[in-house]
């Protein structure tokens, strides 16, 4: 023991003094490394004893390792290694190892395409689990590879005696045939621990290479009796996509997609029990085909449950190009996919508590689901996906669906989608205009979409129904066709603006339907302006070509002026713009509204058109026309962006009418507003439309009315046409009269411009035409008339026209082929008359051209040609020329001589046809006549003289009656007969108000003479004249001419030596004659003893009325 002690003490000394040279033990050592490699060899170049003090413990160190294989062939080889021995086994003459450290060495492992492994030299064959085919997939690579090694470890002698083999400092090189890998790990660190039967390798390194990761760390425990592993690995920033056992999943993907990936298994003696990988990667941009993703950060999980043969992914993050959130995926039947791989497709679910899709700009918004549960089968090797059930909550709406979903590897054309979808759907829950807007795309419908979001104020979408067809190639158009999509629903809490300065439309329900390329929707009550609405539609045809036309049509009720004054106030300006009175329109009314516009956000005006069409009840139009009100019970009316028209049946002011009124205010035409109707109205309604019947007309008649005009209310042209057959007519002015029964009827016309008022006027009975246009000043003064015909039976047959030459002055000329003057000449000639004036015409000059003029007694004048002119009501002017009875000619001219007087002259070749023409008795016949004097107007008398030559008088009642008292008989048949010859017949007149007065009038001839004084007044009716008649005149009066004796027998001119007086009184019915025979046998001088004195004549100017 001593001696023991003592050699322990001096190898104690030995070693702390510096290593110590083992050469003795050099060749034992390199025995038991070549035992424990199963005879393979193992060479070092030098063993040392070393004591280190970090570990205060003695270390065999040896330097220079080499391992050869079984041919000699160097395997391995590291610089230097810490080798535990098993003291007790030394002190024994023999070296049994413990633990062994190995440094700075190299290391190959090597997977051959059969699935042999050599690692440093050592070769495992391949051991296969019982239940997978020979084809290879990652999860039998690491199981396959794995068990072989640990099986390989465990059986061999190495493992025997050591407890542990440790690797530091390595340079490893990996290599596997079937999956083409090289790699290489730096700064490896390899342990490998026994304890017991099992035993656990942990191993870690900086890896380099095609497709290697940057660091992996591996952990492995085995249980050689159980043939049962499990392990971990991590590999820190791999290249997904470059991993050459993910070769045949990620051959369509390019990218440097970065990761941590972590990945824990445990085999069974049957093969895999679990499997479980995390991946958590780096941002990155990755190529799918064609199409370049956007790949953030994603975190998730797979985890294999081979009893239960499911595989579960938990997406605990995931943001994936337009998808981000968290899901959890199921796969039923893992052994199918383990041993299938992406061949067959694979029955899955998938769950999700909230899950984004960003398909922005194509979406409006972010889509946001929660609560998501799917179930279907997805097919990775045509990247589909078919789901049976998909259930969602999106805004509080659950969503039920079924379809499929796939992927498009490449685009045919470039409008192509990256995807393809078919799908159901339904939704339970309450949808808002807002969220319609999010979802729908943005460029689907684009023209119809923006109208919605501009006119769309609220509602709730419910019950929709959604089937969409969309494979990639549905947007080639650049729009979705209506088999590519189509969803049905019912909506509530409506609002909508169909056009913006219009109120919208609010508390809408129905239901609609939006297909790819177009939209309906079916309106069953709403409430508009006040208005109730019953019913209606909106469609839209098509969405694309963009512009196309949105067409709108909705049912309601309510008050017109109401409606009316929404429309006003709206672009149209009814009102303010154009004039429509719509206060003075009212009643109820039910309404069809309808409006088509192109699906723009600016759409002009022209572009956008709408009606309103329906009935009103109790409708009323305050001051129509001319100050009338039209009312009635039931009418149709239509309002559009170009015109309003109303049609019924009702009355106009107290007159029972059929009319059509209506106002086309966009125009600018004359006739922008027209009116219509048809009734039997009266005289004062007739008179209120500005045709002056009511002091010729009695009883109602038939009228038809169309007035029209630039403005509302306000009509420039009005044409009535009057059937007057029911009506009687009287005209006193011209003796006539029509009774009721007799056809009649006739027609006026208005025309009111900025300066004048033009009638039409036409009238047409048995024996009345008349045509004729008036124009009145916009004082309403007459400015021009123009007859194209006046005919009155037995009357007139004229035309003419009457011009306004200066505001004070008329012209008016006349012709036509007949005239009947008896009436004139009634007024002109006759006593009675007032002033002289003709208030028929007023201040006017007229000239006529008529082919036949009658007179009195049947007597015409052929091409009569007159010319007057009026100032004032007095006539200043007269000419008139013709032929007399197609015989003789005649003239008469009045004319002005400045002084407010006229001066007249008139002549005709046969005095006595001009007497019966124009005073209506034949008391003169043949002869000639002149005719000279002044007229004069006001109180002033006029003065005429007449002069007569060769005439004869005949059928004079008074003169038959004085030649009879005379005891002249033979005279007084004569009057009778051929009549009584007079060569000379002088006749001064006074004419004024109250009759005529004849002032020394004196006839003569061979068989009589006469003179005569006096007056015929009142119209006759107030007789005073006194005269002398000379029998035989031609001898009685020759002494008249001898002076002094003439005077003294004679007296007066035209009286004779024997004559006798007379004198007339009373009236022209009941004349009093009386003759004194006792003056025809005094002479001149005491023959006016015989006279009458007691009652001079009266003077004109006090004659009385």
């Amino acid at each position: 023991m001593l001696l023991i002690g003592l050699g322990l003490g001096l190898i104690a000394w030995r070693l702390v003094s510096g290593p110590t040279d083992l050469a003795f033990v050099k060749s034992d050592i390199e025995a038991a490394l070549t035992d424990a490699r199963g005879g393979k060899p193992v060479s070092i170049e030098t063993v040392s004893l070393r004591w280190q003090e970090e570990n205060n413990e003695f270390q065999i160190f040896a330097e220079g390792l080499r391992f050869f294989s079984d041919t000699s062939e160097e395997v391995a080889s590291a610089g230097n290694a810490v080798i535990d021995i098993r003291a007790t086994s030394l002190l024994a003459g023999e070296v049994q190892l413990k633990e062994l450290q190995i440094a700075e060495g190299v290391l190959l492992l090597r997977r051959e395409k059969d699935g042999v492994i050599w690692l440093a030299g050592e070769k495992i064959e391949p051991v296969r689990p019982i239940h997978f085919h020979e084809g290879s997939s990652p999860f039998q690579y690491l199981e396959q590879s794995l068990l072989s090694v640990v099986e390989s470890l465990a059986e061999s002698a190495i493992l025997a005696d050591l407890r542990r083999v440790q690797l530091n400092e390595f340079t490893v090189n990996l290599q596997d045939v079937p999956f083409d890998i090289d790699w290489t790990l730096e700064d490896a660190e390899i342990d490998i621990l026994k304890e017991g039967d099992a035993f656990q390798i942990l191993a870690q390194g900086d890896a380099f290479g095609g497709g290697a990761p940057e660091h992996v760390d591996f952990n492995l425990t085995f249980q050689p009796d159980g043939r049962a592993f499990s392990s971990q690995l991590q590999m820190q920033r791999a290249e997904l996509f470059s991993l050459p056992f993910l070769d045949g999943y990620s051959d369509r993907f390019s990218g440097n997609l970065l990761a941590d990936i972590g990945i824990s298994f445990s085999v069974r003696e049957n093969g895999i029990e679990s499997f479980a990988i995390d991946v958590a990667n780096e941002p990155a941009a990755i190529q799918l085909g064609e199409h370049l993703i956007d790949v953030q950060r994603n975190d998730l999980g797979l985890v294999l449950d081979m009893d239960e043969n499911s595989l579960l992914i938990d997406g605990r993050e995931i943001s994936f190009g337009p998808a981000n959130g968290d899901v959890i995926i199921s796969v039923s039947d893992l052994v199918g996919l383990l041993e299938n791989g992406i061949e067959q497709p694979i029955d899955l679910t998938l769950s999700s508590d909230n899950f984004n899709l960003n398909f922005q700009p194509m979406f409006q918004d972010v889509i946001r689901l929660s609560d998501s549960d799917l179930t279907g089968r997805v097919d990775l090797e045509d990247l589909t996906l078919d789901y049976t059930s998909f259930t969602t909550t999106m805004e509080g709406v659950q969503i039920s669906s079924e379809g499929a979903a796939y992927l498009a590897l490449e685009k045919a054309q470039p409008a192509d989608l990256p995807f393809g979808i078919r799908l159901t759907a339904e939704t339970d829950g309450n949808i808002t205009a807002e969220t319609v807007l999010k979802y729908w795309p943005v460029d689907l419908g684009g023209g119809a979409r923006d109208w919605v979001r501009e006119n769309l104020r609220g509602g709730n979408v419910f019950e929709s129904q959604l089937k969409l067809d969309m494979p990639p190639d549905s947007l080639r158009k650049g729009y979705l066709s209506d088999e590519a999509l189509q969803i049905d629903f019912s909506f509530t809490d409506g609002a909508a603006s169909f056009l913006e300065d219009l109120p919208p439309i609010s508390n809408g329900s129905g239901s609609g339907q939006l297909k790819g390329n177009s939209f309906s929707l079916d309106l069953a009550s709403a409430e508009f302006s006040e208005w109730q609405l019953t019913g209606g539609n909106v469609s839209i045809p098509y969405f694309m070509p963009k512009g196309e036309e949105l067409f709108i049509e909705a049912f309601g009720e309510g008050d017109v002026t109401t409606m009316l004054r929404t429309i006003s106030e709206s672009r149209l300006q009814l009102e303010a713009q154009y004039g429509l009175p719509v206060g003075d329109i009212s009643g109820q009314g039910r309404m069809r509204f309808r409006m088509s516009r192109p699906t723009l956000s600016n759409v002009p005006y022209e572009d956008t058109r709408f009606q309103f069409s329906g009935s009103v009840q109790n409708g009323q139009f305050v001051n129509l026309m001319n100050e009338m009100t039209l009312k009635a019970e039931n009418l149709d009316v239509e309002v559009n962006n170009q015109r309003i028209r109303v049609v019924g049946y009702g009355q106009l002011d107290e007159a029972p009418v059929e009319f059509d009124w209506q106002d086309r205010f966009m125009s600018e035409a004359p006739d922008r507003q027209v009116l219509t109707g048809s009734g039997f109205v009266s005289p004062d309604v007739l008179n209120r439309l500005g045709v002056a019947v009511r002091t010729y007309m009695t009883g109602d008649v038939l009228a038809e009315l169309r007035a029209t005009g630039p403005y509302a209310g306000e009509f420039d042209i009005v044409d009535v046409d009057l059937d007057l057959e029911s009506a009687r007519l009287e005209i006193p002015e011209f003796n006539w009269s029509k009774p009721s029964g007799l056809p009649a009827d006739a027609s006026v016309s208005y025309r009111y411009t900025t300066n004048e008022n033009i009638s039409q006027v036409s009238f047409k009975s048995d024996d009345v035409d008349f045509r004729g246009n008036i124009n009145l000043t916009d004082a309403g003064r007459l400015d021009h008339l123009m007859v194209d015909r006046f005919y009155l039976e037995d009357q007139f047959d004229l035309t003419g026209e009457l011009v306004r030459t200066d505001p004070l002055s008329l012209s008016l000329k006349v012709s036509g082929p007949f005239l009947n003057a008896e009436p004139v000449l009634d007024s002109l000639l006759e006593g009675g008359s007032d002033d002289g004036a003709l208030p028929v015409f007023g201040n006017v000059s007229f000239e006529a051209d008529i082919e036949r003029l009658r007179l009195r007694r049947g007597f015409t004048v052929e091409d009569a040609r007159l010319q007057t002119r009026f100032s004032g009501p007095v006539m200043a002017y007269l000419d008139v020329a013709g032929d007399l009875d197609g015989r003789e000619d005649f003239s008469l001219r009045i004319e002005d001589n400045g002084n407010g007087s006229r001066n007249l002259s008139a002549e005709a070749s046969d005095a006595g046809v001009m007497f019966e023409a124009l005073l209506g008795q034949a008391i003169v016949r043949d002869g000639s006549l002149k005719l000279d004097g002044v007229l004069r107007s006001g109180d002033e008398a006029s003065t005429l003289n007449l002069s007569l030559s060769e005439v004869r008088l005949m059928d004079a009642p008074l003169l038959t009656q004085i030649l009879s008292l005379a005891s002249l008989r033979g005279l007084a048949d004569v009057m009778s007969g051929e009549g009584v010859l007079f060569t000379s017949v002088d006749i001064p007149l006074l004419i004024d108000n109250s009759g005529y007065y004849i002032q020394g009038a004196k006839a003569s001839g061979p068989a009589l003479g006469l003179t005569l004084k006096g007056s015929i007044r009142d119209s006759g009716n107030d007789i005073t004249i006194d005269g002398v008649l000379v029998p035989s005149f031609g001898v009685n009066s020759a002494l008249g001419g001898i002076p002094i004796i003439g005077d003294l027998f004679v007296s007066r001119e035209g009286e004779g030596v024997f004559a006798m007086t007379y004198s007339v009184r009373g009236s022209l019915e009941e004349a009093r004659v009386s003759v004194n025979p006792l003056s025809g046998m005094l002479p001149g001088v005491l023959r006016r003893i015989f006279e009458n004195p007691a009652e001079p004549m009266p003077e004109p100017n006090v004659a009385e009325n």
